[in-house]
């Protein structure tokens, strides 16, 4: 249930219903972003009546206490329940710094081994991709070293090999239909 206007009282509670959203300086999208919040954070209204769609809010960020605006759309009075259901299609080679998409600000760490989703694709000619995957329970959306990755698929190694030994086999056929001709004409004489 998004919260309306009339229904948001000050010091009360509401949590993000989205896997993210920013928090604003103004009650502006072209304000500075203080800070990226995630699905189920919590909030505190400090203002009972929105500002250009924007609830004036206070929440807890690195253990200090911050205040910032954040679009009403995007909060309500309780987050319902979210299935994270994500089908991985890589898995990450090292240790490595996920970051934000659009600002290149460090969002957490991501550990070997730990299976994600390149949403945008995967090409090793570029620095960065894109990657989604659940830790703690919340979706974290961001970007990863390409060569901290490597996405699943079929070996190089048995490409070759199935390639080799393909044309072994044609091969074969060829001798053996070549001998079989023969055989035939001499039988024929």
């Amino acid at each position: 249930m998004i919260v309306s206007p009339l229904s948001a009282n000050v010091g009360s509670e509401v949590y993000l219903l989205t896997d993210s959203a920013y928090v604003y300086a103004d009650a502006d999208y072209a304000s500075e972003k203080i800070a990226e919040v995630h699905y189920n954070d919590k909030f505190t209204i400090q203002d009972s009546e929105t500002t250009n769609g924007f609830y004036y809010i206070s929440f807890t960020l690195n253990e200090v206490a911050t205040t910032g605006y954040i679009s009403a759309d995007v909060v309500g009075e309780k987050a319902p329940a979210q299935d994270v259901v994500l089908s991985y299609n890589a898995k990450m080679l090292n240790d490595s710094t996920v970051l934000n998409i659009t600002d290149d600000s460090e969002i957490c760490s991501i550990k070997k081994g730990q299976r994600v989703l390149l949403f945008e694709g995967y090409s090793n000619k570029t620095d960065y991709v894109a990657v989604k995957f659940v830790q703690d329970g919340k979706v974290i959306i961001g970007k990863v070293k390409t060569e901290d990755v490597k996405p699943d698929g079929v070996n190089s190694a048995l490409i070759i090999s199935l390639t080799a030994i393909t044309a072994l086999v044609s091969v074969v056929l060829i001798l053996l239909g070549i001998t079989k001709k023969k055989r035939h004409k001499l039988l024929k004489k």
